[in-house]
């Protein structure tokens, strides 16, 4: 994986995170969509047998995304916009994205 193939699946995280941050602010409630396909492209693609284990770090992370986007989600269905903050901001959100981007990081090293 190139950097810039790096950083368009990582800037889609971000892109996530920031329609999050916007709900939990102006109050629009949950998010419709919380799936990040071209993490998701990335994460069925071929890793070789050498970062499998890498491969399935990211798999888990993305899986984490996703259960703190729920989480998050059903914290703007309950109209707890501070809660939905402090979840993605010191959460396992924000543990999910770190994790993510650093492997997702060292996958395109070795490649």
């Amino acid at each position: 994986m190139t950097k810039m193939q790096s950083d368009f699946r990582t800037g889609a995280v971000d892109a996530l995170a920031a329609r999050l941050r916007a709900a939990a602010v102006n109050g629009t409630g949950p998010v419709p969509d919380g799936a990040v396909p071209e993490v998701e492209d990335w994460l069925a693609s071929d890793h070789g047998s050498g970062k499998a284990a890498r491969a399935a770090g990211a798999e888990e992370s993305y899986a984490a995304l996703l259960r703190a986007v729920a989480c998050i989600n059903g914290h703007l269905s309950r109209g707890n916009g501070r809660a939905a903050l402090e979840a993605l901001e010191a959460g396992s959100f924000a543990g999910a994205c770190e994790t993510l981007r650093r492997l997702m990081a060292g996958l395109r090293a070795d490649a």
